[in-house]
């Protein structure tokens, strides 16, 4: 039973060692370096290389979600939404308009 034990020891360690090795350096979990986590797997042998394992393999799963919400299709503010800006634009030239035809019925009244 005791051989069994360190077997399982010594393949957790040299599974974390050649993980570590192996893994690209964008993919590290924590933000450490890749050489930070080689000899954090190395130097403490059976616990460096299995917390490297979880925690990278926790950290690259593809089911899990990050955290990040997906970019929403479309505009998000309203000076960004072409259609708002063009019923804006809109409302502003009716609302000159109206003001205009005011200006004038006031001064066709005045005439009289």
């Amino acid at each position: 039973m005791r051989a069994v034990a360190v077997i399982l020891f010594i393949a957790v360690w040299i599974y974390g060692i050649i993980l570590a090795s192996l893994a690209d350096q964008s993919k590290m979990p924590g933000g450490l370096r890749k050489g930070l986590w080689l000899a954090f797997t190395i130097v403490i042998p059976g616990v460096g290389s299995a917390i490297f394992a979880v925690s990278y393999l926790l950290a690259n799963d593809p089911t899990r979600p990050t955290g990040r919400s997906a970019p929403r299709p479309g505009p998000i503010a309203p000076d960004d939404d072409p259609e708002f800006l063009a019923r804006l634009d809109d409302e502003l030239r009716r609302q000159h308009y109206e003001r205009e035809l005011r200006k004038h019925e006031d001064d066709d009244n005045d005439e009289e």
